[in-house]
C-alpha cells in the first residue's frame, strides 16, 4: 500500500507542475521525445495499468495512444490551442499486449479543416510491432486558463507531494484510490489489484447475450488537465465493455477499435456508463458496437470493435 501511495503522490505533482493529468501521469506514461510535430511516449507495466490476467487494460492502452497522438499535434498546433480528441483508432496486431515497456511514436500528419490528423506505431521496447493508430483532433483558440503554463512534457516534479500540500481534490483522488486499493486486497486471494477494481469499474447483469455493461465512478482520480474526465479513460471503458460482450474465446484476436468523442465527460455529472452489443456475428468475424453515457443519460461517445473468430471445426 506505502508503495501505492508514493505513487499516487508522484502522479498528483507531476501533473499538478504542468506534467499532464493525474491519470496519465499515474499509469506511468513518460515523454521519451516529443517536438516539431512528433512525440514518443513510453507506458511501463504496474498494477494500475494491468488486467487481472496480468496484460495491459484496454484503457490504458487507449490512454497511451491518446496522449502520443495528441501530444504531436499539440507540438505541432502550439500553446495557443486547445486539441480535444474527436476520433481514436486504433489496429491490433495482437493482443492482447504484452505486459512489458509499450513505446507509441506519433507524428503529426496534416489537416482536414480544423482537424489536426496524426498516427503513431504501437511497439515494444525491443521494436516488436503490436499495431497502430490514428485520430483527429479538433484545434480550438483556448477560451479559459487551464491553470498549466507549460506543455505536459515541460514540467516534470522530481519528487512527490507530502501529504500536507495536497489540496482538497488531490485528497479526495488518493483517498478513492487508497479505498479502493484496500477493498481490492480484501476481495483477491493474493492482494494483487488489476485497473478495474483499483478505478472501481463494476459489471452490471447484461440484459442479454451479447450484451454488456460496465459503470465507472468519476471523480478527481480521472480529471485531465481541463477537469474533465480522461478521453482514454471513457475510450478504454468502452472498449473494454465491449470486449466483454463479445466474449472472445481462445483464437479469436481484436483486429481493431474505433471511438468517436461526441462531448466531454464531466467530474459532477456522475458515473459513466458504458453498454456494448455484439451487431454482427459471423463464422470469422464480430463487429460490437456501443457507447458511453453520463448519468444524466446524455451520450458521451460511441464506437465499436472488429474481432477475428477461429473457425469452428
Amino acid at each position: 500500500m506505502a508503495g501505492l501511495d508514493q505513487s499516487i503522490l508522484f502522479g498528483l505533482s507531476r501533473a499538478r507542475s504542468g506534467g499532464g493529468s493525474f491519470p496519465a501521469q499515474f499509469s506511468g506514461l513518460t515523454y521519451r521525445a516529443v517536438g516539431d510535430g512528433e512525440a514518443t511516449v513510453q507506458l511501463s507495466p504496474a498494477p494500475q495499468v494491468l488486467d487481472a490476467d496480468g496484460s495491459f487494460a484496454a484503457a490504458a492502452i487507449t490512454m497511451l495512444c491518446d496522449y502520443a497522438l495528441s501530444g504531436a499535434a499539440r507540438s505541432r498546433v502550439g500553446r495557443a490551442a486547445t486539441t480535444p480528441t474527436v476520433t481514436l483508432q486504433i489496429e491490433y496486431h495482437r493482443w492482447p499486449f504484452p505486459a512489458g515497456h509499450i513505446v507509441c511514436r506519433s507524428v503529426f500528419r496534416g489537416w482536414l479543416g480544423q482537424l489536426a490528423i496524426a498516427s503513431a506505431t504501437l511497439e515494444t521496447a525491443a521494436g516488436a510491432r503490436l499495431g497502430s493508430a490514428y485520430g483527429r483532433f479538433l484545434v480550438q483558440e483556448r477560451t479559459a486558463a487551464t491553470g498549466f503554463s507549460r506543455y505536459p512534457w515541460e514540467g516534470v516534479s522530481e519528487s512527490p507531494l507530502t501529504l500536507a500540500q495536497l489540496t482538497a481534490a488531490e485528497r479526495e483522488a488518493r483517498s478513492f484510490l487508497l479505498n479502493r486499493a484496500a477493498s481490492g486486497e480484501e476481495d483477491t486471494a493474493s492482494g494483487d489489484l488489476s485497473y478495474g477494481q483499483l478505478y472501481g469499474v463494476v459489471a452490471e447483469d447484461p440484459a442479454r447475450a451479447g450484451s454488456f455493461r460496465l459503470r465507472q465512478p468519476t471523480g478527481p482520480h480521472l480529471a485531465n488537465r481541463s477537469g474533465l474526465v480522461h478521453g482514454g479513460v471513457t475510450a478504454g471503458l468502452l472498449v473494454d465493455t465491449c470486449l466483454r460482450a463479445a466474449a472472445i474465446g481462445p483464437g479469436s484476436t481484436v483486429l481493431s477499435s474505433s471511438c468517436t468523442f461526441l462531448r466531454p465527460g464531466r467530474i459532477e455529472n456522475g458515473d459513466l456508463l458504458a453498454c456494448a452489443d455484439v451487431a454482427f456475428d459471423g463464422r470469422q468475424l464480430c463487429c460490437v458496437k456501443g457507447e458511453v453515457t453520463d448519468a444524466a443519460d446524455r451520450c458521451l461517445m460511441t464506437g465499436e470493435i472488429l474481432l477475428a473468430q477461429q473457425p469452428s471445426p
